[in-house]
C-alpha cells in the first residue's frame, strides 16, 4: 500500500467466507468476491481513495484525510448498507447468496494495517458491524482482558462457580430424550457462555480442569437422577491421559456408562487417528455411545465418519438453521442424514428455531433434534 501522511484505513472481511466455499464450492466462491469487488469498486469510484484486496476475502480502502469519526460512521454504514443490504445473485448457477462484511477502521500513522485488523478482530469478537481503532483495543488491553479472564477462571475453579447447564434433546414426539451438559461460568450475577473464556483457558492451562469439573457434575447428575446426558470433548481431551484415566475411572465409580454420550467435534485438527480410535473403542468397552458434534461446519469429510463409527451424527446448525430458506443447505442436511441412516447411525439436528425447520427436518426422518424451539440450556434439570 502507498504511504501516505494522515491514513485512514478499512479492512472490509466477507464474514464466513469459508462457509460459502465449503457449501458452494471455490468456484462460486470466487464469483462471489468479484461480486462484492465489483460493488466496491462502484461505491469508491466518486471517491478520493484506493481500493486493494488483502486476502482471500478481505479487501482494504485507503483514504488520505484527517479523521472525522462522524463522517467516517456515515462512510461505513453506506458500505455496510451496499453489501449487506441486498443479496447476491449468481445468475448462471441460479443462486441467491446473502454476503455480510465487518469492518475495521484505523487512522494511526504507525502500523495502520495492524490497528486496523486489531479493530477488525475487535468486531468480530464484539460482533459489530464495524470497530473504529482506539488505544482501548490495543494489544495491551488484549493482554488486560486475558488477563481479567484468567482471573474470573480461576476464581471459578477455586470458589466452585463452574456450573453445568443442560439442554434437551427430543425425539420427533417432542419427548425428551436426553440432555447436552454445557459449561457455564458464574461471576456475580453474570453467566458468562464458553465463547467468552474458553480459548484463554486453554491458553493459560486451565483447560483441563475446566473439563473434568464437567465430567465430574454431569456424571453425578446422570447418576443421581437416573437420566441420559451428552457431553462435550475436544481433541486435546481425547488425546490426554490425564483426562481419559478420569473419565475411565469416573465411569467405573458410578455404574453409569449407558447413561453417557461423549460428543467429539468434527475438527481438521486431527491429526493422530489413532489416539482418537483408542479413545472411542475404551469408552464403547464400557457401555457409552459417541457422537460426532457439529457435522457439516467444516470439510465435512465423510470418510471421517467411516473411521471413527460413531452411533450419532450431530448436523450442524449452520446448516439446519437455514433449510426452509436455502436449498443448498436442505439438500447437504439430507445427504448427511441419509449418509449416516446407510451406516446404521442415528442423527441429531441442532439449531432448531422454528417450527417450519422441525417440520421439514421430521420429513427427512431425522432421529433427533436440538435447539432454542424446544428448550434453551437448563440451570437445572
Amino acid at each position: 500500500m502507498d504511504e501516505i501522511s494522515n491514513p485512514v484505513l478499512l479492512i472490509i472481511d466477507i464474514d464466513s467466507f469459508k462457509s460459502i466455499n465449503d457449501l458452494y464450492g471455490e468456484h462460486i466462491g470466487n464469483l462471489v468476491l468479484e461480486a462484492v469487488s465489483k460493488k466496491l469498486k462502484n461505491f469508491v469510484k466518486n471517491m478520493d481513495c484506493k481500493l486493494y484486496r488483502i486476502s482471500a476475502d478481505q479487501f482494504a480502502l485507503m483514504k488520505e484525510a484527517e479523521l472525522d469519526t462522524r463522517k467516517c460512521e456515515e462512510t461505513l454504514k453506506l458500505i455496510l448498507k451496499e453489501i449487506n443490504s441486498e443479496p447476491l445473485n449468481i445468475l448462471d448457477y441460479d443462486i441467491i447468496i446473502r454476503v455480510n462484511v465487518t469492518i475495521g477502521v484505523s487512522h494511526e500513522k504507525i502500523n495502520t494495517l495492524e490497528t486496523a485488523d486489531m479493530a477488525l478482530r475487535k468486531a468480530k469478537n464484539s460482533r459489530l458491524q464495524y470497530f473504529i481503532y482506539c488505544e482501548e483495543c490495543s494489544l495491551d488491553a488484549e493482554y488486560k482482558n486475558d488477563v481479567r479472564w484468567t482471573k474470573i477462571i480461576e476464581n471459578a475453579i477455586n470458589y466452585n462457580n463452574v456450573t453445568v447447564y443442560y439442554q434437551p434433546i427430543v425425539d420427533a414426539n417432542n419427548n425428551i430424550l436426553k440432555y447436552e451438559a454445557l459449561i457455564r461460568i458464574l461471576e456475580g450475577d453474570n453467566v458468562h457462555s464458553p465463547i467468552h473464556f474458553l480459548d484463554i483457558a486453554k491458553k493459560v492451562k486451565f483447560y483441563p480442569q475446566l473439563t473434568k469439573i464437567v465430567i465430574q457434575k454431569a456424571f453425578r447428575e446422570a447418576q443421581k437422577k437416573q437420566i441420559s446426558i451428552n457431553i462435550n470433548l475436544s481433541i486435546e481431551d481425547v488425546v490426554n491421559e490425564e483426562i481419559i484415566n478420569y473419565i475411565k475411572s469416573q465411569l467405573l465409580e458410578k455404574n453409569i456408562s449407558n447413561f453417557i454420550t461423549f460428543e467429539l467435534l468434527e475438527s481438521e485438527s486431527i491429526t493422530d487417528y489413532k489416539k482418537v480410535i483408542s479413545f472411542i473403542d475404551i469408552v464403547k468397552k464400557l457401555g457409552c455411545k459417541i457422537a460426532i458434534d457439529d457435522f457439516g461446519s467444516g470439510y465435512s469429510n465423510f470418510a471421517y465418519l467411516l473411521k471413527l463409527k460413531p452411533n450419532y451424527i450431530k448436523i450442524d446448525g449452520s446448516l439446519v438453521k437455514n433449510i426452509h430458506i436455502d436449498e443448498n443447505a436442505l439438500l447437504i442436511t439430507k445427504t448427511i442424514n441419509d449418509f449416516a441412516h446407510s451406516l446404521g447411525m442415528k442423527t441429531v439436528a441442532e439449531y432448531v428455531h422454528c417450527e417450519e425447520v422441525y417440520n421439514l427436518l421430521k420429513t427427512m426422518k431425522v432421529d433427533q433434534y436440538q435447539g432454542c424451539h424446544f428448550s434453551e440450556p437448563l440451570e437445572h434439570i
